[in-house]
């Protein structure tokens, strides 16, 4: 190791010094000191030198030492330098080990910024980790996917109504378009007060969807779109402007 410590100290170029590394760290690997060569393959993370990551990663994925390949990649994704196909093979080897405490501590302790949000999700839900990637989603602000997983895994209906209620009028009515149907079939009330509160607002400064908007979470259910618009329209008086009220009644005669 004296031999990357004086390039280190001469300032040798990043290159030299990373080569270096490399071949220390491969005699010991070769000798199947896999923890000591991890270590020393683990400097040029720590030290931003131009080590290829796949070129350690498929050293222990040869050997089969999947433990290994997850303590690098991680460390890569401490050091902010992980690509997404990293998080994606990460998560891989967590799920391989079965080793369910560290791959939730990772995803609970480790700042968003260092893995890939959308690989992340994909990864826990093809190995059928539903919770943790709906608890990532949501964390992330990837509201779509965490509304998704909870009705089609959980069918959380009620729970996922209020969720809905708690987010921008626009955001909301966003994804109502999206999975405002299943909710339809499943929490039909709740979900008819749903639309009612993304769609009520001051004309002047309202930021929601319109009405018309979101009509087509009504297309499964043509009785549930008629209790809609009676409330709409003639329940407590009408509050909508005389000409939008008016292009409504031909729907609710139909």
């Amino acid at each position: 190791e004296w031999a990357a410590e004086v390039a280190l100290t001469s300032k040798a170029a990043p290159e030299v010094t990373a080569e270096i590394y490399r071949q220390h760290g491969d005699a010991l690997f070769e000798k199947r000191a896999y923890d000591q060569a991890l270590q020393i393959y683990s400097k040029t993370v720590e030290l931003g030198l131009p080590l290829e990551p796949s070129y350690v990663v498929e050293r222990y994925l040869d050997a089969q030492r999947i433990g290994h390949v997850a303590q690098y990649l991680k460390k890569l994704h401490e050091k902010e330098m992980a690509a997404p196909e990293h998080t994606a093979l990460l998560l891989k080897c967590y799920t391989k080990l079965k080793d369910f405490t560290t791959l939730e501590e990772f995803l609970k302790t480790t700042p968003p910024q260092q893995y890939d949000h959308a690989t992340a999700i994909e990864v826990l839900e093809s190995a059928a980790y539903h919770g943790l990637a709906a608890e990532v989603a949501q964390k992330v602000g990837r509201f779509d996917d965490y509304v998704r997983i909870s009705l089609e895994q959980f069918k959380n209906c009620s729970t996922t109504v209020e969720f809905l209620r708690s987010l921008s009028k626009a955001e909301a009515g966003r994804i109502l378009l999206r999975m405002g149907r299943m909710l339809m079939r499943h929490a039909p009330k709740e979900t008819i007060a749903l639309v009612r509160h993304v769609t009520d607002g001051a004309a002047e400064d309202f930021q929601g969807p319109s009405i018309d908007e979101l009509l087509p979470v009504f297309v499964d259910d043509p009785s549930q779109l008629e209790v809609f618009l009676r409330s709409v329209l003639l329940d407590e008086g009408c509050q909508l402007p005389h000409a939008k009220a008016e292009s409504l009644f031909p729907t609710l005669l139909e």
